[in-house]
């Protein structure tokens, strides 16, 4: 079985641009699956979905959908030939068509009755049932959401792009369209693309996450796997809390210099247990809602802890920790130990 969506070494410059939009990506989506493309403003994640949608054109690589090539060098199928369906930010509904309307405008289908029936099967699917005759702009947002996700799917596309879908949502209402059009995903079996800024999006939603910066795919995997081994520290930041302990680790008040990084998730500390890695004191506590964020010192260096432990200002405390819950980046990548360990808590097999 061919996988559903195929990218490889996909590279995209603009004129004017000193760094490439999209460098080297190489990308594979299985059938039924959903890949996230994450990354800030600028990472290069909507050029990519844009070349797989065929709005752009690359200056290497080849992009095939569901084993055919559709970019390549030598061939280059246009966007309404590649059976890829794509929601846009901004839903690009038609005001002045209905919602039967919108959702058969792609529909190539002429007879009568198999049009009804693709109408009927979309808005029972998307619960838009009752709702046929009604303009856009008489549906709530959600409903407008789902109404673009008919219209996409009424076409039966091999491959659907939905490009930051749930940018205009409420929180409220994020989670909820989230939610339904994960599980409209699921019951149709749809292979799909989401590109977001929101890594609450991508939990919710996708198979596997490819996480970007300066046009670089720097790791894919699913959400576990980044979040419990990050391949850098971009990613070990991107995909959740972190509390930086190069310094009380190292000594080193200007890792940059050196380029290495000692990081570990919060919820790896422990504040009780035997032979403790650091002792610092807590210089401030602030509120923030399920969890508290601490000011701590370890010696001469300071670091931001977020723990919903319950920490006295100006008290003294142990931290407890794994040394296979250690992050530690250097300027070659992940490594398993820091170079050097200043503090003499912390036990040398660090």
């Amino acid at each position: 079985m061919n996988p559903a969506l195929e990218i490889s070494n996909i590279s995209k410059s603009y004129p004017g641009k000193d760094n490439p939009a999209v460098y080297g990506a190489n990308l594979t989506l299985y059938k039924g699956k959903t890949l996230g493309l994450i990354g800030e403003s600028g990472c290069g994640k909507t050029t990519l979905l844009r070349i797989i949608a065929g709005f752009e054109v690359p200056e290497t690589g080849t992009v095939k959908v569901d084993g055919r090539t559709v970019t390549s060098p030598e061939i280059f199928v246009p966007p309404a030939e590649r059976n890829v369906g794509m929601i846009f930010q901004d839903l690009a509904l038609f005001p002045h068509l209905t919602v039967r309307e919108n959702i058969l405008f792609g529909v190539k289908e002429k007879d009568p009755a198999a049009r009804d029936r693709i109408t009927e099967r979309m808005v029972t699917l998307t619960n838009l049932s009752g709702l046929e005759n009604r303009r856009p702009g008489a549906l709530s947002g959600g409903q407008q959401q789902r109404l673009a996700l008919a219209r996409a799917m009424a076409v039966s596309p091999q491959l659907l792009l939905l490009d930051e879908p749930f940018s205009n949502l409420d929180v409220a209402l994020r989670q909820q369209v989230r939610g339904q059009v994960g599980d409209l995903l699921k019951a149709a079996q749809t292979s799909a693309v989401l590109v977001t800024h929101d890594i609450d999006d991508a939990v919710a939603l996708c198979d596997t996450v490819a996480v970007m910066k300066d046009g670089k795919v720097l790791q894919a995997a699913c959400f576990e796997v980044l979040y419990d081994n990050p391949s850098d520290e971009y990613v070990a930041r991107l995909t959740g809390s972190v509390a930086d302990l190069t310094a009380p680790i190292t000594g080193n008040h200007t890792p940059d210099d050196r380029g290495e990084r000692c990081l570990i998730r919060p919820e790896r500390i422990r504040f009780r247990g035997a032979d403790p890695r650091l002792r610092a004191a807590v210089i401030e506590r602030n509120f923030a809602g399920d969890a508290f964020m601490y000011r701590m010192k370890s010696g001469e260096a300071e670091f931001r802890l977020r723990t919903a432990e319950l920490l006295q200002e100006e008290s003294e405390v142990n931290l407890f920790f794994d040394e296979k819950d250690l992050f530690v980046f250097g300027k070659e990548g992940r490594k398993s130990k820091p170079d050097a360990v200043a503090n003499a808590t912390i036990p040398p097999s660090v």
